[in-house]
């Protein structure tokens, strides 16, 4: 069976499966070069429809029922509608907002926004979905579907992770800002039927998730998208006295029912940016940010050992947004209750397309078969890269190397930072190396060169590192115990941790430089054997077994996921090299 799922959601996402086997992952943002690109994937669609013969494929899956208008293609402009309609307009503005913070009319506007949203934008917003692909690529709408989010979410992580081949009932716990209704749900796999059955869902209102956004907003940094910044700060407050009256006044607005294992809330957290407005507005930013992150811990945290002592089960996995917060996961992996958790790899809605694909198989009994690879992306041959560098050979000074993972680690032992563009790009939030910036993570100047050259982070925001697995253990406090629990997920800096001092002397550049800890990428020589040799070589110049690794792009863009990307980006920074497939590649 071959399936495209597809999320014309914020970070628009395609991907491909055949054979119950995900062959591609594109994000729209890698052809319109604008982070988290937000719509309908007219580019993805069409790449791959140059790959795939979609008259071929079965079915087209959207990882969402409900379809909004903004996400809706308009064939003439070929961009999806540059205005909502009527309905949605209303939704977004400012007096309704306040208006629903100041009565609370909690329950009487869900029940009137289903009706809207499920009877009157949705079944339009079909429809010029059944149009365009039916006039665009010939396919009918019975070829269409829509799945649950919250299922699609739930089921991405037992499918990339091959779950249902460890043979036990695993617990699957989704939260994000809102979809479908709902921003976190809890099911039940059974690996005997290989069936999934949800136990709890929490109203989209009461979310987490959307708190945690609209306090982003009111710190003055850019929601669903610099939420890690409000983390990362998080851990510059290390005394409880300094933050304990927001937290008080926080845990006022959501509450946990341990018996329904539901979330409930004292108004929309859609409009909390009113809440904090009234009640925080002098406060220092550093102690909201960490107010919130404890009540955020706290909340989840209750969520996993009730749903643990509820059903029995040991063995998690967790998706959706509000676990891309690092600090969160560590708590969760810390858990004795906890005997195996598995955090899904860059786990907002860009992978949702395939928890999508992933429920089609499960639903009609068809095997599956994951590599656990986030290599999804745009690849390029040697001959690719010759062909483009020469068209642009008044601008750089280029050389093949048959062993440039040996030329990039001789130049990282020279404390020289180095781009690296190589083999299919990584689809998702993190750079796992094919397309990242290198550094020599033992000493800080790197840090300062790279953000300054390129990055221009938070000056509280860490970088992270990438290390070799023999490495974990002596970088990595309790490792022995940890890898047990965490080991798959700790090759997708997807979760944090303690370090030794060993760890901070050798990965001083990529550490937390409050706290400690590090969000790395543990890296196997079957997960990318390139990368792992370039490991190895930079191993024998210094004595250490990790490096500083950030994503190859502007500061604003999204990772760089074509040639042109990565040469604009070397251009419009400071960065003295770049290594792209074999060639080693310097400005003139």
């Amino acid at each position: 069976m071959k399936v495209v799922s597809l999320d014309p959601g914020h970070n628009t996402t395609v991907c491909y499966f055949e054979d119950g086997e995900c062959k591609k992952v594109i994000q729209e943002e890698k052809f319109s070069n604008l982070k988290n690109h937000t719509g309908f994937p007219f580019e993805g669609l069409r790449y791959l429809s140059k790959l795939y013969d979609f008259r071929a494929v079965d079915y087209f899956i959207f990882s969402s029922v409900a379809a909004m208008w903004l996400s809706v293609p308009d064939k003439k402009s070929g961009t999806t509608y540059a205005q909502g309609n009527f309905i949605e307009d209303l939704s977004r503005s400012w007096i309704r907002k306040y208006l629903e913070y100041k009565i609370h009319p909690k329950k009487l506007l869900f029940h009137l926004r289903n009706f809207l949203l499920y009877q009157k934008i949705t079944p339009q917003a079909r429809r010029e979905f059944s149009k365009y692909f039916h006039e665009t690529y010939g396919v009918g709408e019975e070829k269409l579907k829509y799945f649950d989010h919250h299922t699609c979410h739930a089921l991405s992580p037992l499918y990339f992770y091959n779950l249902e081949n460890r043979k036990e009932d695993i617990l699957l716990i989704t939260m994000d800002g809102a979809g479908d209704n709902s921003f976190s749900k809890v099911f039940i796999y059974h690996h005997k039927n290989r069936s999934y059955e949800e136990i709890a869902n929490s109203r989209h209102d009461a979310s987490l998730g959307l708190l945690y956004s609209e306090t982003t907003k009111f710190l003055g940094m850019k929601p669903n998208e610099h939420e890690y910044k409000v983390m990362g700060l998080a851990a510059y407050v290390t005394d409880f006295k300094y933050y304990r009256h927001i937290y008080e006044k926080l845990k006022t607005l959501i509450w946990f029912d341990k018996k329904t294992l539901t979330f409930d809330s004292k108004f929309n957290m859609y409009v909390s940016v009113h809440f904090l407005k009234d009640n925080f507005q002098c406060e220092r930013f550093d102690n909201i940010s960490a107010a919130l992150q404890r009540l955020i811990e706290e909340l989840v945290i209750e969520l996993v050992k009730a749903a643990i002592a509820k059903t029995g089960i040991r063995t998690i996995a967790v998706s959706g947004g509000v676990f891309m917060n690092v600090k969160l996961n560590q708590k969760i992996q810390g858990l004795p209750e906890v005997k195996k958790i598995y955090f899904m790899p860059s786990s907002g809605d860009e992978s949702t397309v395939i928890g999508a694909a992933y429920k089609l198989y499960l639903d009609k009994k068809l095997k599956t078969h994951s590599d656990e690879s986030m290599y999804k992306g745009f690849a390029y041959s040697n001959e690719d890269v010759l062909n483009f560098l020469q068209k642009n050979k008044n601008k750089y000074i280029f050389r093949y190397y048959k062993n440039v993972e040996l030329e990039i680690a001789k130049l990282l032992a020279k404390h020289r930072v180095v781009a690296r563009f190589k083999g299919a790009g990584e689809w998702g939030a993190r750079s796992l190396c094919n397309r990242c910036i290198l550094g020599n993570a033992s000493d800080l100047s790197a840090y300062y060169e790279i953000n300054d050259a390129i990055k221009m982070r938070d000056f509280w925001m860490p970088f992270a590192p990438t290390i070799m697995e023999d490495w974990a253990g002596r970088y990595i406090r309790n490792w022995s115990v940890l890898k047990n629990k965490v080991f798959e997920s700790s090759k997708y800096m997807i979760t944090a941790f303690d370090t030794t001092p060993l760890a901070e002397k050798h990965l001083r550049a990529a550490i937390h430089q409050k706290d400690k800890t590090i969000r790395p990428q543990i890296l196997s020589l079957s997960d990318n054997p390139e990368m792992y040799k370039l490991l190895k070589h930079y191993e024998k110049f210094t004595g250490m077994g990790g490096l500083l690794n950030t994503s190859l792009n502007l500061h604003g863009f999204p990772l760089v996921g074509t040639l042109e990307q990565a040469l604009f980006t070397f251009d419009n920074s400071k960065l003295t090299y770049i290594a792209i497939e074999n060639y080693l590649v310097t400005k003139k």
